[in-house]
């Protein structure tokens, strides 16, 4: 967000921004058991926020997804990060 976010290129809309942030996130995050997805949403007062949610899936010892157990279902464990920018001020996060 820190990187995309504050200075779009001009007629570069949200949804363009969020596929850029999450091709960097996935680069990092490239395991099987990892999953990123980035979405935004436009205030009234112009701020634009914008939210990545990392997803974990649990691992047997690192080795591969472990998706279910015992005949149940073992949904990822997700960690979604807020970050709000001003598009008409140019490096203001709040």
């Amino acid at each position: 967000v820190c990187v995309f976010a504050p200075s779009p290129e001009s007629e570069e809309t949200t949804a363009q921004i969020c596929a850029h942030i999450e091709d960097a996130l996935a680069q990092v995050s490239e395991r099987d058991y990892l999953s990123c997805s980035v979405s935004a949403s436009e205030g009234q007062s112009g701020l634009t926020t914008y939210t990545a949610t990392l997803a974990f899936t649990p691992t047997i010892f690192g080795a591969y997804p472990l998706r279910r157990v015992f005949d149940v279902e073992l949904s990822p464990i997700e960690h979604p990060i807020t970050m709000s920018v001003d598009s008409y001020k140019p490096g203001v996060f709040i």
